[in-house]
Formats: C-alpha cells, structure tokens, sequence
C-alpha cells in the first residue's frame, strides 16, 4: 500500500512510462530537484488518490501541460513546479 514517493536530489533525467502506474493507493510524489527533460501525461494512469506532484528544481522540464499529470479521476491532484 504505497502512499508516498520521495526521489528528490537523486539527478533522475528519465522516468519510464508507466513507473507510477495503477498504485491505487498513491497519494504523493516527490520528484524535485532532478534532471528530468519530460513526463509522460500517463505515468501515474490509474493512482486514482493522488493528491500531490511535485516536480520543483527540474530546470529542463517544460511547464507547458504540467497539470495534465494528474489521472482525470484524481479530484484533489495538483503538480507543484
């Protein structure tokens, strides 16, 4: 029953479709302050609870459709850059 996520400061510059995928319970991920270049809107299809993104101090990933991270049956998500 994984809630959280916490990966911040480890220089990740790619994370693969779908890593987040179908964890019923996730609430929060916390990926500030990497390298990453992109993120794919699927990534966290199926986290249903999330409730929390962020992706601050990731200087390459552009801010444009941030917010589509979030699965559409996430009410309360909101990504934080």
């Amino acid at each position: 029953q994984l809630k959280n996520i916490g990966l911040e400061y480890n220089a990740i510059s790619k994370i693969e479709t779908g890593s987040f995928a179908n964890l019923p319970n996730l609430r929060g991920v916390y990926l500030g302050n990497n390298q990453l270049t992109q993120l794919d809107s699927s990534m966290f299809a199926g986290s249903n609870k999330l409730m929390s993104i962020s992706v601050r101090g990731n200087p390459n990933l552009p801010k444009t459709n941030i917010q589509s991270l979030c699965p559409p049956a996430a009410r309360y998500c909101y990504v934080y850059y």
